[in-house]
Order: structure tokens, then sequence, then C-alpha cells
């Protein structure tokens, strides 16, 4: 789909153009219009224009001007240049860019939809080159980082691929480790930048991820990337080469020798970036896990060491601290996407399976300490209430006196009374959230048309109708035929021969004085009238008398 702009300082050409093209059947999702080569820029600096059609003769910048100022600005777009017929020798002189059409006036509309249809086969074209096979193959290779980064964040954060997806992903971003594989956690944190990171902290950071990469290299396989909380996060397992070594070694104890290696090789790493970076960063080493399940244990069980046992401490080194804990936070409740997340962007009916899949856990430990039944109900209210506030609603407004004081003053004593006080809870503010959306579309109308009832007269394009509501044009439409099932350029039509007849019919005003009250000029007001009434406006006026 293209989106096309139409630049004339003749209004009446404009709208012609505008009404009699059936730009949807050429693949035109939106039509822009323009009264003025710098009016235009202003259009192109909002919207990404792919195609523009333009007069050469303007008062201030010419067509020829714009298009080359279009050339600068926006390369790919095609433009079609109207001319007439004292200029287009001219015209054909001066332009060497990328004008794809010279159109003498007046203008047939086969020959703009040809010249329309032309610049759309070049645009395909050139999209299709540029997402050919071998770009998309060198793009991906220069994004590897960042998506082997995404992707090991997601599964931090508990992120679940399905087997036959992980395969795919693998083999795309070529990442080292497979379903089962023996691994462990290195958590660096950079506690002073160093003399490379005192301009930018994050080119200290990519050159202790060189040097992680290049020390680690002798015996392990290493993933990084970078969390939330500012850590660099290695994880790592054993190379089959070093991990046949050890076994031939010590068959019996061989993963006494593994942990060995790694606490050596990352005190190796630490002392490696203080001596060339100058900066200080404190290691910490996970127990092992099995790859990728136990990620995001080792990740909790890692930054929960941090806390008690580095703290503040810089240039600190902590080895693996294998504890056997009787309590855990409750996992479905902290993995993304959380509650939180999902009602922040509307997703309710994930939101209610992410509530199902909480309230299985509590049952599944049989929840007899409360403790269980308050980490849910924090996390839960917590971020009802952020999305309540973050769309102009108090709680006490949403819920209802009861639900309210149970939410304010919990006084729930298992976990299916928590539950179904979540499920009221989201119940009502998805109800409200709706209620309200629905009445803003329903608003947004009204305003449209009270709009286009006081400026039928001059402008009613969709660009200023666009303007006065504050919304973006392709969005605009859309809500529009939502709510009424019609078009909204098919509304304006309609509008102005509704009003059209009524004048006819009920006053004395000439008929070029019906036109201009309608925005028309005169010669144009009758053929749009005919097309719609198999008659001219006289006509119609003779039979009503």
């Amino acid at each position: 789909m293209f989106r096309l702009l139409l630049v004339d300082d003749e209004r009446p050409v404009v709208e012609g153009l505008e009404e009699i093209i059936p730009w949807e059947d050429l693949r035109i999702v939106q039509v822009y219009t323009a009264f003025s080569g710098q009016e235009a820029l202003n259009v192109m600096k909002k919207h990404a224009i792919d195609i523009v059609v333009t007069d050469i003769q303007m008062p201030g910048m010419t067509g020829i001007e714009l298009i080359k100022e279009i050339e600068r600005r926006s390369p790919r777009t095609k433009c079609v240049l109207l001319s007439g017929h004292a200029e287009f020798e001219y015209a054909k002189q001066a332009i060497q860019s990328n004008v794809i059409d010279y159109l003498l006036k007046p203008i047939r509309s086969q020959t703009l939809i040809d010249s329309v249809n032309r610049a759309q086969e070049l645009l395909q074209q050139e999209w299709e080159q540029i997402g050919s096979y071998e770009r998309s193959v060198q793009a991906l290779r220069e994004n590897l980082p960042l998506l082997r980064e995404n992707m090991l964040k997601e599964l931090l954060q508990g992120g679940r691929i399905r087997e036959e997806e992980w395969e795919r992903r693998r083999q795309t971003l070529d990442v080292p480790f497979v379903p089962g594989d023996d691994c462990s956690l290195v958590l660096a944190r950079m506690d002073e930048p160093g003399r490379v990171g005192e301009a930018d902290p994050s080119l200290a950071e990519f050159a202790v991820g060189n040097i992680a990469a290049e020390v680690f290299s002798d015996g392990f396989h290493t993933w990084t990337c970078k969390v939330d909380h500012g850590f660099l996060i290695f994880v790592v397992k054993l190379t089959q080469t070093r991990a046949a070594e050890m076994r031939r070694e010590d068959e019996a104890d061989w993963t006494k020798s593994r942990k060995q290696l790694l606490e050596e090789t990352a005190s190796r790493f630490q002392s490696t970036v203080k001596h060339y970076l100058k900066c200080k960063i404190s290691i910490l080493i996970g127990d092992w896990g099995v790859f990728p399940g136990g990620l995001q244990a080792l990740y909790r069980q890692a930054l929960s060491s941090l806390i008690k046992y580095v703290g503040d401490s810089e240039d600190f080194f902590l080895a693996s601290m294998e504890e056997k804990r009787k309590v855990t936070a409750l996992r479905g409740l902290h993995e993304h996407p959380t509650i939180a997340h999902l009602l922040e962007v509307g997703h309710w009916k994930q939101a209610y399976g992410k509530v199902g899949d909480i309230f299985s856990e509590l049952n599944r430990i049989n929840a007899r300490h409360r403790e269980f039944l308050m980490e849910a109900y924090f996390s839960i209210s917590g971020a009802v209430a952020m999305t309540a506030h973050n769309n102009g609603y108090l709680l006490s407004e949403v819920l209802g006196d009861e639900d309210y004081a149970a939410m304010m003053q919990p006084a729930y004593d298992s976990a299916r009374t928590l539950e179904a006080l979540t499920l009221r809870a989201l119940n009502k503010l998805e109800a409200r959230m709706i209620a309200d959306l629905e009445g803003n579309r329903l608003s947004i109308v009204q305003k449209v048309h009270a709009f286009i009832d006081k400026n039928l007269d001059t402008d009613v394009s969709l660009q200023s109708i666009s303007d006065h509501v504050y919304l973006h044009p392709v969005y605009l439409s859309k809500v529009y035929k939502l709510e009424t099932g019609e078009g909204l350029s098919e509304y304006i039509n309609r509008t102005r021969m509704e009003k059209a007849c009524h004048l006819l019919k009920n006053s004395r005003q000439k008929i070029y004085e019906i036109a201009e009250s309608l925005g028309y000029q005169t010669n144009y007001f009758i053929r749009v009238f005919k097309r719609q009434y198999g008659m001219t406006p006289q006509e119609y006026r003779r039979i009503q008398i």
C-alpha cells in the first residue's frame, strides 16, 4: 500500500483529482493534499510519502524546486510533474532527477492512473531489491549481536521457546548452546568505568565483552547480554574438547575440575579487565544448571547472592554459593510478560491467562503461608492500580465500594478468594477502558461531523480534519469507518450533495453561489452533482418546483 501527495496552488485541481480518481483501487491507502511547495514539504515531514504529483508553476516554491528538495530529503519518493503546454519542454530539460513522468494539463484520469501505476512498479522493484535475500542476510549478520542479546534476556526472564522454534533460532543466530547443556552464569558488575568508559560507558561494556570472549574461549563457549540492572551476564559451558579432556583425567570428579576451571578463568578475566581497561568490576559466579530451563533460577540466585554477599563492595570476586533454599518466589508471578506488562498494552486475554497460571501455582504449592498470597496480592494490585492511574482513573471509581475496600484492606484467606477478587477487578477495569474507548471514538466522530458542517465551504480534506482532532489521518480514517460503517470521503461527498439538494429546493441562491458555499468551482460542482444524481443542478431544481 502506498501514500500519495497532490500539490497544486489551484484548489479545484487538487480536489478534483482527489475525488475523481479511484485511489483505493490503485492501492493508494492515503491521499494527502497541499497547495504550495512549502506546505508539501511540511506534509512530508509528518508522513512517509511514496508518490508526489505536483504542478510546475506555483507561487513561491515552484514544482521544479520542490522536486529537487524532495530528491535531497527523500530520494526514494517518486514524482509526477504536471505541466502546461508552454512549460513542457522547459520542464523536460530542467529536471534530471526522480521525475518519472510529465503530464500535460488538462489531465486525463487514465493518464494519471498509468503514471501512478508506473511509480508503484518502480517502488515495488526497489523495495524488493532492498528486501532481497542477500541484503536480508547481510542485515542479519550486522544485527546478530543485538538479536542474540535479546534472545538471552528473554530466557533469563523465564521466556519459553518451543523446541522446533528454538532449533531454528539457534541456527539463525549461531548460538553455541542446545537444550540439555550444562551451563553456568558469570555476572560482571561495572564498579568504575575506567579510562575507556569515561566518555561513554557503553564503550567500556563493549570492551569488557570482547575481553570476556577472548579469555573464556580457551575452555568455554559464552553467550553475553546486558540485563536491565546494568550488569553483564555471561552464560558459559565447557567446549567439547575441554570437557573430554577433563573426563579422561578424572571421570569420577570432573565436575569439581570444571568448577575450578571456571573460577580460574573468571579471575583471569577480572584481572585482565583491570589491567588493560583500568576499570574495576565485581565478578560473581553462579551455580551450574540445565540450559535453557534452568537459566531463570540461576540468574535470580546470582542476583540474590550479589545482594547478600557483595553489596556495594567494589572489585569483588565471589564464587558460587550453593544454597539449598526452602522458599523461592512465585515463578509465574514474575516471569515476563508480567501482569503489569500485559495490562499496560491492553492484552486482556493474555492477562486472564496469566492470572490463571499464577493461582494454579499457588494451589500447587498449597500456599498455607499468607506470605505467598501477600506476594501475589501486592504484585497484582500494584499492576491494576498502575493501569487505572495511567488511564486517568481512580480505583475507587472503577471497582466500586466493596471491591475497593477489599483491595485496599485485603481480607483474603485463601488463593481462591484472592483469585476471585483479582478477576472482578480485571473485569471492571477492562469494561471501563472499553467503554471509554468506544466513547472516545464516538466523540471523535461527533467532532469530525461538527468540523465538516462548519467548513464545507473551505477545507474539509482528510488532512485538515486530522489536524483539527489531533489524530493521524490513517488512524482517523479507520476509526471513522469502524464507528460509522462509511468512509470519511463518502460522508463528506454525501453531506455536500444533501446540502446542495436542500439549497436547490429551498433557496433562491444561484448555482454558482451554492457551489461556492460547498467549496466547489461551478463547473466541477455541476459535474459531481450530475454523476451523483444523473441530472444537472438546474434540472434538479426545475423538477422540485
